[in-house]
């Protein structure tokens, strides 16, 4: 019944841990700062595929992340529905499928409406595709799910830059 995806792990610390990686994230910080909280996720459950995730997502180059993405998705099977949806679709996206990512996130976020991480990816895909109206609404979106970080307000300032609106993108 709920509308959020389930992290499925025992440990109450690695669940910590990958919501502090994601604020992270969603707070443009850089990535052994993000990683740092991924390996502490990691370290209370290795199986913990989202913790994977979050430090392959956190690596660069791409390549140099491949085997923490290889682990997330063979981990995953085990996981919640949704974090094996969520997880299939970023590998959509991972080989540039772009088109289906965002297709594969739009059916999460029927299944899943007040899940603010599949928000922020469709309105990123979107934003990548060009559709602004889209990007902009996933953005506001997440943003009344939860106000507390700046990556979504940024982004429809990007949005509204691409589309000419300087004044209301520096609002």
């Amino acid at each position: 019944d709920t509308k959020t995806i389930t992290l499925t792990t025992r440990s109450e610390e690695a669940r910590k841990e990958a919501r502090e990686a994601v604020r992270r994230i969603e707070s443009f910080q850089q990535g052994p700062q993000i990683q740092e909280a991924a390996k502490k996720a990691i370290a209370a459950d290795p199986d913990f595929a989202w913790a994977h995730y979050l430090l392959a997502a956190s690596t660069f180059p791409p390549p140099q992340a491949k085997p923490e993405h290889d682990k997330a998705l063979e981990l995953v099977a085990k996981a919640s529905p949704g974090e094996q949806k969520y997880l299939a679709a970023i590998k959509l996206n991972r080989e540039q499928k772009g088109k289906e990512a965002l297709a594969a996130f739009k059916q999460l976020r029927e299944e899943y409406p007040d899940e603010r991480m599949v928000h922020m990816m469709i309105g990123q895909l979107s934003l990548n595709q060009g559709q602004f109206a889209e990007a902009q609404k996933a953005f506001e979106k997440a943003i009344a799910l939860d106000d507390s970080t700046p990556r979504a307000h940024a982004l429809i300032g990007n949005s509204l830059m691409l589309q000419g609106e300087y004044a209301q993108a520096r609002a």
